[in-house]
């Protein structure tokens, strides 16, 4: 979630500078709950899903199944499996949902790639913005040469997207380019919805603003 970004930039923007802060964040939530939110999202990114069929349960046995396994993730037995049960795109959204509040990515980045791959015509636009959003975390939030341009990419997709719009943010003040910086940040303000998200982006234009009048 974008929410996750922004308090790593805060962070990664505070030690820069040097500025000292305190900010605990206590989140706990039950598997109910996880999946309510998965669904919700899958709702706002392609309508609602008709639960309850034999294709579902297989659905969530498939996510239990895939959980278990260890760090050899097995791609080619996945994706036989999304063949056999041949899964909707919103499904498919949910599974790379799952992993990725688990902070497996390069799992969710699998099923990120599976859904742009089969389901292209169908998909929104900020589903390359969220692909990116977790390469860059599958990459230590680093600006790697294959997280730039598929930021580029994701923003000649999506251009007013505030999840691509802050991370270019991080990318120009980590290069120093502190106006370019708060310019990326003012834009992804302006297509935040959520109260907490924008106060929190908020902060680190503020934060830039007062560097700059020292």
């Amino acid at each position: 979630m974008i929410i996750f970004i922004l308090i790593f930039l805060i962070s990664l923007f505070i030690l820069i500078y040097f500025v000292k802060i305190e900010k605990a964040i206590s989140v706990k939530t039950s598997s109910f709950f996880i999946t309510l939110f998965l669904l919700s999202v899958t709702f706002l990114y392609f309508g609602p899903l008709n639960l309850g069929s034999h294709k579902e349960i297989n659905l969530f046995n498939l996510i239990n199944e895939s959980l278990e396994l260890d760090e050899d993730f097995n791609n080619v037995q996945v994706r036989e499996s999304l063949e056999e049960i041949k899964l909707e795109a919103s499904e498919i959204f949910i599974l790379a949902q799952d992993f990725k509040t688990k902070s497996k990515f390069k799992e969710s980045l699998f099923f990120l790639d599976y859904l742009i791959e089969n389901f292209h015509e169908e998909i929104p636009t900020s589903i390359y913005s969220e692909r990116a959003q977790i390469l860059f975390l599958s990459e230590n939030k680093q600006f790697t040469e294959e997280v730039n341009a598929y930021l580029e990419f994701a923003m000649s997709n999506d251009p007013d997207n505030p999840i691509t719009l802050t991370i270019k943010g991080i990318g120009s003040l980590e290069k120093g380019n502190i106006e370019e910086a708060k310019n990326y940040w003012l834009k992804a303000i302006k297509n935040i919805d959520d109260p907490n998200e924008k106060e929190a982006l908020q902060v680190a234009i503020d934060a830039i603003d007062l560097v700059k009048n020292q």
